[in-house]
């Protein structure tokens, strides 16, 4: 009886089980009752995680810095912390918060009412693992740091994790959901200058305004900034991005040359934008993306659906692909548009063909080009609320919260 269990016992620790005519159902009993099944010949591997603490309620009106601080142990004892604010709280944060590397951590405010957090000084977060901040305002006014930065002192146990490659593994996300910021004027995210492999970036739902100082040192960086490093699923939906301010980085995205996601284990790489109004990014010489392990790669997965770029540099698409066709291509109802002056002004000037579509030279083929002006009421001020006589309002793009609720888009 016992070596019946063999197959199931090697499956649970990751171990190759003999050669055996048999097959087997894993079974897992809950305390409630129920049991689920599955073929133990399809489990590789199964691990155990521990779950994540919640912490007690922030009081609003504290210093997040301060609380942290006196609270940091936690992470002596949990892997894994939520950091709970309060309904509508108000908060302030004085400096940087680390969180210790391999630990992970979450800060969420309650779903009736966001949460409001005002940087007092140079503040944001520094990671080394998972990490997620939703329905929370940011006022980063008074910063002059990234938003999240990756430890520059990274968890060895993440060192190749996922059982290819040297890079320190991220096996988990790190997101921004229904996220407002304000002021920023560094980068958004930025790798610490470590080589990592984060398995996902999420931003959904946020509007992050960036105010990049005329003399500044993102010349030749993205605000996404990975250097040294890259991400497997990288994806920006129902979201706006903008920048008010002088100065420009010179990518939005970049990561280090020649890596990709086959190298680490993966099967492909994601670059996905969706319903999502980008504006002001980059000058006229800046790139959208740079990252040339991807370009061309049959692994590559590129998307764009009902996104509207305006000033964020030329050929956009292109660059989106990392400057070269291959790998799967989903395009559709997208604007690419050079400069915004009143007038439609573009850098490659959609052109119809015999059939009657609209193709842009610029990569996307998909005949689905807008190549008209989107009239926004007042994008000099963040108002990207789109006027219902222009072709973007007819199609819905761009980011749903500048669509009347009724003529929003539905998932």
């Amino acid at each position: 009886m016992k070596k019946n269990l063999l197959p199931i016992i090697a499956a649970m620790l990751g171990m190759a089980a003999p050669a055996s005519a048999q097959s087997y159902l894993m079974q897992i009993r809950q305390t409630d009752g129920t049991v689920t099944e599955i073929d133990a010949d399809k489990v590789a591997k199964v691990t155990f995680a521990q779950k994540p603490y919640t912490a007690e309620a922030i009081p609003t009106g504290t210093d997040l810095a301060t609380w942290y601080e006196e609270n940091k142990t936690l992470f002596d004892t949990y892997d894994n912390v939520i950091i709970p604010l309060a309904a509508d709280g108000e908060y302030t944060q004085s400096a940087v918060i680390e969180i210790p590397a391999g630990k992970k951590a979450s800060i969420v405010g309650e779903a009736d009412g966001v949460a409001k957090l005002t940087f007092t000084a140079d503040a944001g977060f520094v990671v080394g693992n998972a990490f997620s901040i939703s329905n929370v305002d940011i006022d980063a006014t008074a910063s002059t740091g990234v938003l999240i930065s990756l430890s520059a002192t990274p968890d060895e146990a993440l060192k190749g994790a996922t059982g290819q490659g040297e890079y320190y593994n991220i096996m988990g996300a790190i997101s921004l959901d229904n996220v407002d910021v304000k002021g920023l004027k560094d980068r958004i995210l930025y790798d610490g200058g470590v080589h990592y492999t984060v398995e996902t970036l999420d931003i959904d739902g946020c509007n992050i305004q960036l105010d990049i100082p005329a003399e500044n040192e993102l010349g030749s960086k993205g605000y996404i900034d990975f250097y040294q490093s890259c991400i497997i699923n990288n994806t920006i939906k129902n979201s706006t991005i903008y920048n008010v301010g002088e100065g420009y980085a010179k990518y939005f995205v970049q990561y280090v040359n020649g890596q990709r996601s086959t190298k680490f284990g993966y099967t492909n790489d994601y670059m996905t934008i969706n319903n999502s109004t980008l504006y002001n990014l980059l000058d006229k010489s800046g790139q959208w993306g740079n990252y040339s392990g991807l370009g061309g790669q049959k692994s590559s997965v590129w998307e764009i659906t009902d996104a509207i770029f305006v000033n964020c540099g030329s050929q956009v698409a292109r660059r989106f692909m990392g400057g070269r066709q291959g790998g799967k291509m989903t395009f559709a109802n997208n604007t690419y548009m050079n400069t915004y002056d009143g007038e439609a002004a573009f850098e490659e000037m959609p052109t119809e063909g015999e059939d009657g579509t609209v193709t842009d030279p610029s990569y996307d083929t998909s005949g689905t080009v807008i190549g008209t002006a989107p009239t926004f009421a007042d994008a000099e001020n963040g108002d990207f609320t789109l006027g219902a006589d222009c072709e973007q309002y007819a199609k819905k793009t761009g980011d749903p919260r500048w669509l009347p609720a009724t003529d929003a888009p539905t998932e």
